[in-house]
């Protein structure tokens, strides 16, 4: 046994050497010529992947599961050896984007998007800390064994120390790695330094493991002198060591994948193989050095095993390589296994700090710091202190990670199974990365949600059981088995590893192709997807990450800004070789092209990150406020597919429209595309890169493109234009037709590109249009003309519209005025009682002239405004007019003219209301102008036009006084009367005819007129029948409505909210007998027929208080006593569909103002009823 002092002083000797050669890998004396290792050395750093869990664990593994630990050497082994291609790519995607970390390599490949960069480090994190965790469980075992319980029982600084060498382990990697790492920074360049200590530890590990093997068979040959070598490595040697183990072949595969997919997509294996490579050529040296060392290592495992399990029986496993020399008394072989191990998990947490940091600062810490403007980071001076600072502390926080699940893992859990669940986590990298490199439909956010999903069941699965004990999880979900970790669902799968694997997997990979199948990719996706698609296949220069925007940017402004981020050093290296490549001094220079803005970001992205790089230019040179913008807002899609891809070049020129020519300085053709050959039927054979242009221009001429002018003298003008470097644009037309338009621009290092655009269809176009204009001015001419003749009709209907105005409000004036003189007149003649009947009379004719007056100039109005649209219904031509005829019977016998009527009885189609309008208008208008004893005939008759079409004809006769030609073409005109002397007595409107012809006009009713003055009238219109059914005509006279005393007795309900009405209508009620209630509202109108039945009520429509008459009717026919009732709605609501809805309703229906004779005649028709 050591004491501690000792073995303490022996590895911080071995770290002080570790430092020395790795100060010496970065010093000017190593390696000057060359920024980056040999392929040996490179391939040697490759052997970090096997870590302190490979030195040690590996035995415990094959101890328990038996050659199950081949797989975690045999999937590396497979990738080195066939694994070529796949590294290759990789490798080159890496070089040519300036990638620097697993993170970022993602990131970039799913359009640079910072969530998903986020996402991978801290599954990076997350996934590594029980991998460092491992590392210092190693450390802190073979420490405790090398020192033995002796110095774990003494009191004192020994005993502290063994207590707490986890934390000092801890505390001295962190200190280690922060020296080793951070001492400059740069994480683009190789860190020569690091990789020649890691290939150094390598050796060691190895000559280590090589030595105990050696030992472990020389104790087995001595413990038992029969047994010989082949005896020991025979099958049935290793069957009987082997054969008890619990290995499935399930478990197998999925350490093999496992292993696979680690090998390079561990943070450090990734930093290693891929960021610290020269280039894809030096892995051909680690193609045959890393499978030579993974066999060595890995058979050598086996003696180890044996000879543990056979001198140690009761020893642990993982500690086989410490505790066998330990056990034979060897110190010195003791000591060498440590030195191993030691160099097993410095290796690894160095590499792993260094990977990890990079990533916390490039995808997490400086994406935030940098979007904060009020802090500007980016004009810090010490920006630099500040990014190595952001590393240290990642760094500490690490190992303090680490620290703090070592201290509540289960301490009982073997240092591979630790190694196992920090695999599992990063596998889940695997699918996003294949995907990357050989699927360009894979989208960010399929692959987004694949990792959350992935990680999430990893942590349940697999990282959740090694913090917490087996009872502790069992106890857990005892009662929800389904839940269980390690049994999901009810699936167990073989193994604890296997079923976290299977779960955790197949739920990344679901998630990946549903949401890249179902979710477009943006135009960054596609042209990242393509890049990282053809990388290999082609060679590729530095991508145009801005396309072709470059804002007004300064060369100048590059500098500043690249200098404090990675150095004036690399600055100079960037500008010159842009310089070399383009042949341009930058100091005349007064805008960077976007090229050289592409190669600063390039370079910017090596220190800070794919992410951060982007948003470092677009806010800081492009004024872009929007974090993490698409590619897209600098650039459109074509001009960033060429940038990224140069073998769309040629495919993209043959795709313009437009022909395009480029010619050098010396005017020698240089580029072209198909359509400029097409465009001027120039031979395949005429045209080859370096063509002069003189020869073109002569062909051109030649053929008689340049017509009758001289041939040379138009040759040399045009070259003496070129030559003078001007731009210049023209149009010319070429003999077989097509008119061309040729644009040209010099280039900056001499020459001219050109674009010649075939303008043929632009030019017909524009002649098209020219005789379009002229057409278009005849047609405004005419179109004027037209509108002047339309504006003379507007004022001659203007002047008739004022005109009828006037004789309106004249003829509404005249029957008012008659009212008031009459009205004056009874007042002083009330002793008069004849003189005051004759008063009387005139004052009821005056108020029915009145409202005769307004009801026909409120129709005109109407029908003027379009505000009366037909419906069509189909009714019976015949009861509608006896309908009509016993409306005006009254009237008929006030006048002693014979009122009769000759109908068939024929089915019609047409709005049944407007047509009696018609009607009415007509027979009101013969009853006017007939003398008593006369007669006023309706009469059908059906006309046949065809076998399909037949029509009726309604005529109107009357033997009236008759109407003389000259008057027949205005009869029709508003408020048009004929003097007649006949006439005087009964003096229409004027307006009744004019209501006629504006219906007959809506219906299409062909409204004709017959007269003979002095003899009489006839006025006739014609309508469609709906069928051919005709029944034979039926004669009739409507009956005369004599006076009777029908309506005496009668009781009757009115309902009104004016007093004045009330009053009025009780008047003229109890006149014709009737027993009269008048209630002014709702309630006390259902009160009223509660007491007493009623025969009639007669109710106005518009009550106090939102209340309605049509309410009111409904609720009191409701009633038991009023059930029999004959309900009318009464009102002065110009509202046609309140007829429609009291009819419907079983209600009559009677418009203001009211008709004496239409209110008789209805009550007397609802009494007979």
């Amino acid at each position: 046994m050591f004491n501690v002092e000792f073995v303490a002083i022996i590895g911080f000797a071995y770290i002080f050497v570790l430092f020395l050669i790795a100060y010496y890998g970065d010093s000017p004396v190593y390696n000057r010529e060359r920024n980056y290792n040999g392929n040996l050395v490179y391939a040697l750093s490759l052997a970090v992947y096997c870590s302190s869990w490979t030195f040690y664990g590996a035995v415990g593994t094959a101890v328990v599961d038996g050659l199950d630990y081949l797989a975690i050497y045999l999937g590396p082994l497979l990738v080195f050896v066939f694994g070529y291609p796949l590294i290759r790519r990789i490798i080159l995607i890496c070089k040519q984007n300036r990638i620097t970390s697993v993170s970022d390599f993602i990131s970039s490949r799913y359009g640079k998007d910072r969530r998903i960069g986020i996402l991978v480090t801290v599954i990076a994190v997350v996934g590594s800390l029980p991998y460092i965790a491992l590392q210092l469980k190693a450390l802190s075992s073979s420490f405790l064994v090398l020192v033995g319980p002796a110095a774990r029982a003494d009191a004192g600084f020994e005993r502290y120390f063994s207590e707490n060498i986890s934390l000092v382990v801890g505390a001295v990697l962190a200190l280690f790695t922060i020296l080793f790492g951070t001492r400059h920074l740069d994480a683009s360049e190789h860190h020569k330094g690091m990789i020649l200590a890691i290939a150094f530890e390598s050796v060691v590990k190895l000559l280590a493991i090589l030595t105990v093997g050696y030992y472990a068979i020389y104790l087995l040959l001595e413990a038992d002198r029969n047994l010989t070598l082949p005896q020991l490595f025979s099958l049935e040697s290793m069957s009987n060591a082997f054969g008890g183990n619990t290995s499935t072949w399930s478990s197998f595969l999925t350490k093999l994948l496992l292993s696979t997919s680690a090998i390079f997509l561990l943070p450090r294996q990734f930093q290693v193989a891929m960021v610290e490579a020269r280039d894809h050529h030096q892995f051909k040296t680690a193609m045959w050095v890393m499978p030579l060392y993974l066999i060595l290592t890995s058979v050598i495992v086996i003696p180890i095993a044996i000879s543990g399990m056979a001198l140690m029986p009761n020893g642990a496993p993982d500690l086989y390589v410490l505790s066998l020399p330990l056990n034979a008394n060897n110190p010195t072989i003791a000591m060498v296994a440590f030195l191993g191990g030691l160099s097993a998990a410095t290796g690894m947490v160095i590499v792993a700090a260094i990977s990890l940091s990079t990533m916390v600062c490039n995808e997490l810490v400086m994406p935030y710091l940098i979007s904060v403007k009020r802090w500007q980071i980016l004009r810090r001076d010490n920006l630099n202190e500040i990014v190595l600072m952001i590393r240290r502390v990642a760094i500490v926080g690490l190992i303090a990670g680490a620290y703090g699940y070592f201290a509540l893992m289960d301490n009982n859990t073997q240092l591979a199974n630790i190694g196992l669940v920090s695999f599992a986590a990063i596998v889940q990298f695997l699918p996003a990365v294949l995907c990357a490199l050989y699927w360009q439909r894979a989208n960010r956010k399929g692959v987004y949600w694949g990792l959350i999903g992935g990680a999430g069941l990893w942590a349940y699965t697999l990282m959740l059981p090694t913090i917490l004990s087996d009872a502790v999880v069992a106890d857990l979900f005892a009662r929800n088995a389904l839940l269980h970790p390690q049994k999901l669902l009810g699936f167990e799968l073989g193994n604890p590893l296997t079923h976290g694997v299977v779960w955790s997997l197949s739920v990344n990979i679901v998630m990946i192709i549903w949401f890249s199948l179902r979710e477009p990719q943006s135009v960054i996706e596609r042209i990242q997807a393509s890049r990282f698609f053809n990388a290999g296949m082609q060679s590729s220069d530095h991508a145009n990450m801005l396309g072709g925007q470059s804002g007004w940017v300064h060369p100048d402004a590059l500098r500043i800004l690249a200098e404090p981020i990675i150095g004036a050093r690399n600055t100079d290296a960037v500008f010159r070789e842009y310089q070399s490549q383009h042949g341009i001094d930058l100091t005349r220079q007064k805008q960077a092209d976007p090229q050289l803005i592409g190669l600063i970001q390039t370079a910017i992205a090596g220190v800070i990150g794919t992410t951060s790089a982007q948003k470092v230019i677009s806010d800081t040179l492009l004024g872009d406020d929007n974090h993490l913008e698409e590619v897209t807002n600098f650039v459109d899609e074509t001009s960033s597919v060429l940038q990224f891809n140069r073998n769309l070049l040629q495919t993209t020129l043959q795709n313009i429209t437009h022909g395009i020519s480029v010619v050098d300085g010396d005017l020698n053709l240089v580029i072209w595309n198909d359509r400029y050959l097409s465009l001027f039927d120039y031979p395949e054979d005429l045209i080859y890169v370096g063509k002069p242009l003189r020869d073109l221009l002569q062909y051109n001429a030649d053929r008689g493109d340049f017509g009758d002018k001289d041939r040379q003298g138009a040759i040399a003008k045009r070259l003496k234009h070129l030559q003078k470097r001007t731009s210049y644009s023209i149009v010319r037309r070429r003999q077989n037709g097509k008119t061309i338009k040729s644009t040209g621009e010099p280039m900056p290092n001499g020459g001219f590109v050109t674009t010649y655009e075939d303008i043929t269809d632009s030019v017909h176009a524009s002649e098209l249009l020219r005789r379009a204009n002229e057409e278009l001015e005849d047609r405004v001419q005419a179109r004027t003309q037209e509108l002047e003749v339309l504006t003379e009709e507007l004022r001659r209907n203007t002047r008739s519209k004022t005109h009828f105005l006037a004789a309106a409000s004249h003829d509404l004036l005249q029957p008012i005025n008659a009212a008031r003189l009459f009205a004056h007149s009874i007042a002083e003649r009330r002793s008069e009682p004849d003189a005051v009947q004759q008063l009387v009379h005139s004052l009821d004719q005056s108020l029915v002239t009145a409202n005769e007056l307004l009801r026909a100039l409120l129709d005109i109005s109407k029908l003027d405004a379009g505000g009366i649209q037909p419906n069509r219904v189909r009714f019976a031509l015949g009861p509608m007019i006896d309908s009509l005829l016993r409306d005006m019977q009254a009237s008929a016998n006030d006048k002693n003219v014979n009122l009769r009527s000759s109908v068939d009885d024929v089915n019609v189609s047409t709005d049944k209301q407007l047509l009696h309008s018609v009607l009415q208008n007509l027979v009101s208008n013969a009853l006017r102008y007939t003398r008593a004893g006369g007669m006023v005939t309706i009469e059908t008759e059906v006309l046949e036009q065809n076998l399909e079409r037949k029509s009726v004809r309604i005529s109107v006769i009357d033997t009236g006084v008759g109407i003389a030609e000259e008057h027949l073409s205005q009869i029709f005109n508003e408020f048009y009367q004929i003097k007649s002397g006949e006439k005087q007595h009964s003096r229409g409107l004027g307006l009744g005819l004019s209501i006629v012809k504006r219906i007959s006009r809506l219906l299409d009713l062909n409204i004709r007129v017959e007269s003979v003055f002095g003899e009489g009238s006839r006025f006739t219109l014609e309508l469609p029948l709906v069928d051919q059914a005709v029944v034979s005509s039926t004669s009739s006279v409507a009956p005369a409505l004599v006076e009777s005393d029908i309506l005496r007795g009668a009781k009757v309900l009115c309902l009104d909210n004016d007093d004045s009405v009330l009053t009025a209508m009780q008047t003229l009620l109890r006149g014709w007998g009737c027993e009269v209630t008048s209630v002014s509202g709702y309630k006390e109108g259902l009160r009223a027929i509660s007491q007493q039945p009623f025969d009639i009520l007669l109710a106005d429509y518009r009550l106090d208080y939102s209340e309605t008459g049509l309410d009111f009717l409904c609720m009191a026919t409701a009633i038991d006593d009023a059930e029999q009732a004959v309900g009318i709605l009464v009102t002065a609501e110009q509202d046609d569909s309140l007829s429609s809805k009291a009819a419907a309703l079983g209600f009559m229906y009677l418009a203001k103002p009211i008709e004496p004779a239409a209110l008789r005649s209805l009550l007397m028709q609802s009494v007979r009823h």
